[in-house]
C-alpha cells in the first residue's frame, strides 16, 4: 500500500469516528514520512480528542516545523496548548492562526476564549466582535451550515449575545438559526 493510500483511509477512518484506527493509519504514514505535516496534526487532533493534550502539543509542534504557514496547525496548537492549562502558551499560537489567515473564524474564536483569561474587557470584546464577525454570521471555513456552526459553538453564542448587546444583525442572525 502507499502513503497516499494509506493516507487516504486514515482521513475516511477519522471521518468516521474510527479514531484509533485513524491514528494507526497517521503513524503508519509518519513510518514512511517522518515529517508529514497533515499526519501529524491529525494525530494532534485526535490527541486533543482523546484527552492527551500533551501528546497533541507534541505532534502539533512538530507539524507546524514541517509546515509553519497552516494557520489550522497554529490554532490546533493552541487547543492543545489550553487543554494543558497553559493559556499563556495559547494566546500566541491563536494569534499566529489568525496572522496567516484573518478569516479563520474558529482561530478568532479561540483567540477571543482564551484572551478573556488574560486581557483586558476592550481587547475580549473586540477578539469577540472578530469572530461573530468572520464566523458567526459570514465565513463557515469547514463547509458547515450557519447552523451546525452556531450549534457546536453555545458558549460562543451565549457570550457573544451577552457581551455584545450592540451587534443586532449579528444577534439576530444567530437567534434565527437557533430557532430554525
Amino acid at each position: 500500500m502507499d502513503i497516499e493510500a494509506i493516507w487516504q483511509a486514515a482521513v475516511a477512518q477519522q471521518r468516521a469516528g474510527r479514531l484509533a484506527e485513524a491514528a494507526r493509519g497517521y503513524r503508519q504514514v509518519l513510518e514512511h514520512a517522518p515529517d508529514h505535516a497533515g499526519a501529524l496534526n491529525f494525530l494532534g487532533i485526535i490527541a486533543i480528542q482523546t484527552g492527551q493534550p500533551q501528546q497533541a502539543v507534541e505532534h502539533l509542534q512538530r507539524a507546524i516545523a514541517a509546515q509553519p504557514d497552516m494557520p489550522e496547525y497554529h490554532n490546533n496548537l493552541g487547543l492543545a496548548l489550553q487543554r494543558t492549562g497553559r493559556l499563556d502558551a495559547a494566546l500566541p499560537a491563536f494569534e499566529r492562526a489568525v496572522a496567516l489567515n484573518p478569516d479563520l473564524a474558529d482561530a478568532h474564536y479561540n483567540l477571543a476564549v482564551a484572551a478573556r483569561a488574560f486581557a483586558p474587557l476592550p481587547l475580549t470584546l473586540k477578539l469577540a466582535r472578530t469572530w461573530i464577525e468572520r464566523g458567526a454570521v459570514g465565513v463557515f471555513p469547514r463547509g458547515e451550515s450557519a447552523k451546525d456552526q452556531v450549534a457546536a459553538l453555545p458558549e460562543a453564542t451565549a457570550y457573544a449575545i451577552e457581551v455584545l448587546p450592540s451587534l443586532v444583525d449579528a444577534r439576530s442572525a444567530i437567534l434565527r438559526v437557533r430557532q430554525s
